[in-house]
């Protein structure tokens, strides 16, 4: 077994991210930073995270190699170093799926595309439902993109009429465009 390696602050922090955040295995980490994957797998447990066993079949790829894989998938003419500013591929991910499974994402081109994902990337309320959906696993907060003004009152497949809420909100607002959303949520607010 090779000498101990202890990690500095800011190692210690990018190996949490590279494995909760951004999903990559512990035999992948090892490889990337050229180190231990034993003493990654201590580092993790040391700071309270449970570490998956995963068979050699469900090792997963570098950020690279599945940037490399999304671009190719694509529909969307879009570049791997485009791709490669979003450090968070499960989070993109994401975001490619809610557009790309909706039912009129035809009208969408590329430059479109690129809008929604820079935007919704960034976004807070997004990023809030999206972080606080991952932390608790919970169905219900699950972003679910939403036309701030449906469909069937006129509302059309533009950017700024998108917007992410909870899934469950979702299914509760219906058809209601945004504003009579609100209002019902008040009046229903004064009940409790």
């Amino acid at each position: 077994m090779p000498a101990k390696i202890v990690f500095d602050k800011q190692t210690e922090k990018k190996i949490i991210k590279m494995y909760v955040k951004e999903d990559i295995c512990i035999n992948d980490i090892s490889r990337i930073l050229n180190t231990n994957k034993y003493y990654i797998s201590k580092l993790l447990k040391e700071n309270s995270i449970i570490v998956k066993k995963r068979s050699r079949k469900g090792v997963l790829k570098t950020r690279i190699e599945s940037l490399k894989n999304m671009a190719g998938n694509l529909k969307y003419d879009v570049t791997l170093e485009w791709l490669i500013q979003f450090d968070n591929i499960k989070k993109l991910r994401y975001l490619n799926l809610s557009i790309t499974h909706r039912i009129n994402c035809s009208e969408f081109n590329t430059e479109m595309y690129i809008s929604f994902i820079e935007k919704f990337y960034y976004d807070k309320k997004f990023n809030t439902l999206y972080d606080k959906w991952i932390e608790t696993g919970n169905k219900w907060i699950k972003p679910s993109l939403d036309h701030i003004i449906p469909r069937s009152k006129g509302g059309l497949s533009e950017i700024n009429n998108y917007q992410f809420i909870s899934w469950l909100e979702n299914k509760a607002k219906f058809n209601m465009d945004q504003s009579e959303w609100n209002k019902f949520k008040k009046r229903i607010n004064e009940y409790f």
